[in-house]
């Protein structure tokens, strides 16, 4: 057992816990730079949520691993009050201020400082309580995904864990499974998506992205993608069979708020593709791994397609250079170019089932440059690109792929009508 109970272990637990909400409460209201977004009301949205979880799972915890949890989801974000105007754009620096804060406060109460195991626990969840955002590319850092830095609670947090028995680092990943679905779930549904959209646009965001305006693969593009960054944080965090599901039908929710933003700023309102990748076995997917390293800002993209001289040479010449994104039917289309580059369509249904397991993320809404290693091979993708041409016996124009036939082809395979594209005129 990672955290066996003592004779008194309730007593105790409940004593604990009074003791950290206290805590927590004043710690907000003492900070002097506040993020409302992240506060008090925030902790015990997490804590009730992670009661919800830990009442859903089938395994049986012990009185003092529920006490660790329940303390991490109180603790999780209190590092916002360290809050300074220097931390970085995506306030990353917010989870070893918490690690420092829970190893403080746990020090105060005579239970947990006599089990070194326990705080270390709790500091062990804070500070992976987030990775899962950290795993996708953010405009913070370039687009580039940039792991989390723990500093000093590196080595002895990744020594703890290594050092426990299987079956008790199975047990403290179950932990941490509870915390990460319950504060995902709080930022999911019509509530998480008003907060995540107002805490965007406090920040300076935009409100739309450049290029798609909806395109969520990169936090920090928009607010509206991290809207949708959002509920695809909660999907991939959801541990749980009742957890999965109220974070699908959050998402629904969260693409309502979207839809009524997009009618109130006068944007076409597009939903994410529906396709999954069923046809493909779990067994098969285990043995590959994808790894995104950085998606393309809009700019940067436009400037790489237009690089393709090969392509462009099929172009004609009354090609003008300007760039939009379109839903490209999956039936249209001839190739100008007989040559195939990248990926054999098994290797792209193999990048499509991962991208959808790993980061809830479609390959059929890809509408920038992608930059990603599938087991420990580099490869960049742009979405398909076409471009508009009219022959002179033709009565409307023709949609010619200048590069993406293959993915085309997918789409095909996997009975999605339609896919974004970047389209040339």
């Amino acid at each position: 057992m990672l955290l066996p109970d003592t004779p008194d272990a309730a007593d105790e637990a409940d004593a604990l816990i009074r003791h950290v909400r206290s805590w927590v409460r004043l710690c907000f209201a003492r900070a002097t730079v506040t993020d409302r977004f992240h506060g008090l009301d925030h902790a015990h949205e997490v804590e009730r949520n992670v009661l919800a979880v830990m009442h859903r799972i089938e395994s049986a915890l012990t009185v003092t691993e529920r006490a660790a949890v329940q303390c991490a989801a109180l603790l999780h974000d209190v590092g916002y009050c360290a809050l300074v105007p220097t931390w970085s754009r995506d306030r990353r620096e917010h989870v070893v201020a918490g690690v420092a804060t829970a190893f403080e406060v746990l020090a105060t109460v005579p239970w947990p400082s006599e089990s070194e195991s326990f705080t270390t626990v709790v500091g062990y969840l804070i500070a992976h309580h987030d990775d899962t955002n950290f795993r996708h590319p953010s405009r913070a850092w370039g687009g580039r995904v940039r792991p989390l830095q723990l500093g000093q609670y590196t080595r002895p947090l990744a020594r703890f864990a290594s050092g426990l028995p299987a079956s008790e680092r199975a047990r403290l990943l179950l932990l941490l499974d509870i915390v990460r679905e319950a504060d995902g779930l709080a930022g999911s549904g019509r509530a998480g998506a008003e907060r995540t959209f107002q805490y965007s646009v406090a920040r300076g965001l935009p409100v739309w992205a450049p290029g798609n305006p909806l395109t969520a693969w990169c936090w920090e593009d928009s607010a509206i993608g991290n809207v949708r960054l959002a509920g695809k944080r909660a999907l991939i965090d959801a541990t749980t069979l009742d957890g999965h599901r109220i974070a699908l039908e959050r998402v629904h929710d969260a693409e309502e708020f979207i839809a009524q933003t997009c009618l109130e700023h006068g944007i076409a309102y597009q939903a994410e593709t529906k396709s999954d990748c069923t046809k493909m076995p779990n067994g098969a997917l285990a043995r590959h791994d994808l790894r995104i390293l950085r998606y393309a800002s809009w700019k940067a993209a436009t400037r790489h397609i237009t690089k393709m001289d090969a392509h462009m040479s099929t172009v004609p010449h009354m090609v003008t250079r300007q760039f939009a994104v379109s839903r490209l039917p999956a039936t249209q289309g001839r190739a100008l170019d007989s040559a195939q580059r990248g990926l054999e369509l098994s290797g792209l249904r193999l990048v499509h089932a991962l991208l959808l397991r790993d980061y809830a993320l479609n390959l059929f809404d890809l509408t920038g440059v992608l930059e990603f290693k599938l087991d420990g091979i580099r490869y960049r993708m742009t979405p398909p690109v076409v471009v508009r041409v009219r022959a002179s016996s033709a009565p409307h124009d023709e949609v010619a792929i200048i590069d993406g036939k293959r993915r085309l082809a997918l789409a095909r395979a996997l009975d999605v009508p339609t896919l974004w594209a970047v389209e040339i005129w």
